[in-house]
């Protein structure tokens, strides 16, 4: 529009300037247009209209020019806004790619630690298991466990009827039975030689008897006949148990009567390490104080189980 109005304004003052000329040689010659006149206004006609026409194509091209350089930066900011628009989808499918792919190491970690977790779980139970099964080997092979003597009861006029039972899952071996009259023993020759209690040995072995079983079997047992004579109403044993893995010291009182004799017993077991005796088992149907138990076995009880005299006037 700016234009057309420009071309406009210079057409108005060519003809501005074509009636001026006109009026100018009018005046001057009283006639229309001479020759010279035309002459005159050729030149500015021409002039003004090339002027024009070259103003004309020249803004044409300057138009053309920005049209297609407006054409180009609009495509340029679409292929931007376009780049900008597959960058963001870009970064939003890398990002979610990238999730999947932590969530998929992720996934594939656990996996690994649980296997590893089940691995060395698995590891430890077999290791366990051989432990165990060499255990249970040895201890079949070897022995484990130890046993004790039961007296039940009176089985004829003088004679006691008793076991040597297993309590224990595996097999004892080497096990022998000592059952002394410890009333009859205590009568014997003996003495102190520093801490040890020393007895006739003739008069021991009197009033000992000794069995071997060799081989009890788990949780069985071995019959044991003990005859006693005596007119007492108690009597006091003393059993020793030896086997191949440890050795069973037991102190018996029971009641001489027929059938079931009620009784009560401790029983102890030697430790090798500490050289010192455990009790392990116990029963007092008679309910015998422990001052009366370890006066009746002081002899054995100072020799064995460390325990002076002189606490028990």
């Amino acid at each position: 529009m700016t234009d057309i109005l420009k071309y406009m304004s210079m057409i108005i003052a060519l003809a501005a300037g074509a009636i001026s000329i006109v009026k100018d040689n009018k005046n001057t010659s009283g006639k229309g247009l001479t020759k010279t006149g035309y002459l005159l206004l050729t030149p500015i006609v021409l002039g003004t209209i090339i002027t024009a026409v070259i103003e004309y194509n020249s803004n044409k091209d300057s138009e053309k020019k920005e049209e297609k350089s407006t054409n180009q930066i609009n495509s340029l900011k679409k292929i931007n806004n376009s780049l900008k628009e597959d960058i963001r989808t870009l970064k939003n499918t890398l990002s979610v790619k990238n999730d999947s792919l932590r969530s998929d190491v992720k996934s594939v970690q656990d996996s690994l630690n649980n296997k590893i977790s089940s691995l060395i779980k698995d590891n430890y139970e077999l290791s366990k298991s051989l432990t165990n099964n060499t255990l249970q080997t040895n201890r079949y092979v070897l022995g484990d466990g130890y046993a004790v003597f039961i007296l039940i009861g009176r089985a004829q006029s003088n004679q006691y009827f008793g076991i040597v039972e297993s309590l224990s899952n595996y097999p004892i071996y080497d096990l022998s039975v000592s059952v002394t009259d410890f009333d009859e023993t205590i009568k014997c020759r003996s003495n102190y030689v520093g801490k040890t209690f020393m007895i006739e040995q003739d008069c021991f072995l009197k009033n000992t008897k000794d069995n071997s079983v060799n081989i009890l079997r788990p949780r069985n047992y071995s019959p044991f006949i003990y005859e006693v004579n005596s007119t007492e109403k108690y009597k006091k044993l003393e059993v020793k148990i030896y086997t191949r893995n440890t050795n069973i010291l037991q102190q018996i009182i029971f009641k001489l009567q027929k059938g079931h004799c009620p009784q009560s017993y401790r029983t102890y077991q030697y430790l090798t390490k500490s050289d010192s005796f455990k009790l392990i088992k116990s029963d007092n149907k008679l309910n015998i104080s422990d001052r009366e138990w370890t006066q009746s076995f002081m002899p054995i009880n100072r020799r064995m189980l460390g325990i002076d005299e002189k606490q028990y006037p």
